[in-house]
């Protein structure tokens, strides 16, 4: 009689516990939906309800702002400054950055979201695309990591560091490639990577000087 009304009782907590489990994934699934919408919503305001010839131009100029060539210029003129935290700097920066991108790529292979400008009809993309995958947003990672470094060393720079960063997620989304969560995930990655960085890049530094000495 025991043994019956043990396995009543475990009957009853499953049928409980199923209950529970399927309502909680309903729920998160009408959470989902509704995000999905709002940021649709959100990416069809941006990219073409505002759009206009100046916006065109000033967007491009601000995602450019955080592409693989402005980062290399902005690392070598780090080392043209020749200031005895310049090599540091420039240390701190490039890991940063690459851990950044290592974790972005990552990311777009194991997602593999597609762009907006491929998935949404309606959508506007301005250039052709290097690949079709959409989430994580690296030039955000980038730019939001290029503003954390920087600002530490010319925190006069700060505002207008993160400013630019923010305008460069903004320009993602207004050129179709990214929706707005991928830009925010691009961000919160930017700022993993400035975390993680120095405990990479300060024994690297401290090696490096110590095979070099001044």
């Amino acid at each position: 009689m025991a043994l019956r009304n043990r396995i009543i009782l475990l009957k009853i907590i499953t049928q409980v516990t199923y209950k529970k489990m399927t309502a909680a994934k309903q729920h998160l699934l009408t959470l989902g939906s509704g995000f999905r919408k709002f940021e649709v919503k959100l990416f069809t305001l941006i990219n073409h309800k505002i759009s206009c010839s100046f916006l065109d131009l000033f967007m491009r100029a601000m995602s450019f702002t955080a592409s693989a060539i402005a980062a290399i210029v902005i690392l070598f003129a780090i080392l043209m400054r020749n200031t005895p935290d310049s090599l540091a700097l420039f240390f701190y920066l490039s890991g940063s950055l690459l851990t950044g991108q290592i974790f972005v790529h990552a990311f777009k292979w194991l997602i593999n979201r597609p762009r907006p400008c491929l998935a949404l009809s309606g959508a506007r993309a301005y250039r052709p695309l290097n690949n079709n995958n959409s989430f994580p947003s690296g030039h955000t990672c980038a730019a939001i990591t290029m503003a954390l470094v920087l600002s530490q060393s010319f925190p006069q720079a700060a505002l207008i560091l993160f400013i630019l960063a923010a305008m460069t997620g903004v320009s993602r989304i207004y050129l179709g490639v990214h929706y707005p969560s991928d830009v925010l995930a691009g961000a919160g990655i930017g700022y993993f990577a400035f975390s993680v960085a120095p405990h990479i890049c300060t024994p690297l530094f401290a090696f490096i000087s110590s095979q070099n000495p001044v």
